[in-house]
């Protein structure tokens, strides 16, 4: 992924300071691929976190232990076989099956227009969700409070399950 030269400037920033940090949670978690895990999670995480404009402030340090551990959580979910989502013939229908290309653009559209008939700052609130923000950095984002960011997440799945009863 090519960065322009300022977010160039602030990853290599952000890496010099929060390698340790970052590191330091993985290592207590995979111990033994800690410079594995802690590489990939700047490559896969750390670095889309700096294009979309986080790692401004000063002291991050928050996001960054949030991020490790929300990654840390999802290797050790999938090493364990289980899915966060479960996507299986059984749960869909015998009649169904995810190897049919048509069903996959079909199912790609309905969340397409579910997430389009969210508000805005619901939409906002479960795209970060999806992406592993905590609640606490979510509101600080949104400059709200957790209990706000709670109430939309909770509006937005209910709006979710009005769009696909429908």
């Amino acid at each position: 992924m090519l960065l322009s030269g300022e977010d160039h400037s602030r990853f290599r920033k952000v890496y010099r300071r929060y390698f340790k940090v970052i590191y330091g949670v993985v290592a207590r978690y995979h111990p033994n691929q800690a410079n594995d895990i802690t590489a990939e999670i700047f490559e896969k995480k750390i670095l889309k976190a700096v294009q979309k404009g986080l790692f401004q402030n000063r002291d991050d340090t928050a996001l960054a232990i949030t991020i490790a551990k929300n990654y840390c959580t999802t290797i050790f979910n999938r090493k364990k076989g289980k899915r966060l989502i479960p996507l299986e013939e059984d749960n869909l229908g015998s009649s169904i099956s995810l190897d049919n290309p048509s069903l996959r653009i079909d199912l790609k559209i309905d969340l397409k227009n579910a997430f389009a008939s969210l508000s805005d700052k619901q939409r906002i609130v479960m795209e970060l969700t999806i992406e592993g923000y905590a609640d606490a950095e979510i509101a600080e984002r949104m400059s709200t409070t957790v209990g706000a960011v709670r109430q939309l997440r909770s509006r937005a799945m209910g709006g979710f399950k009005k769009f696909f009863r429908d």
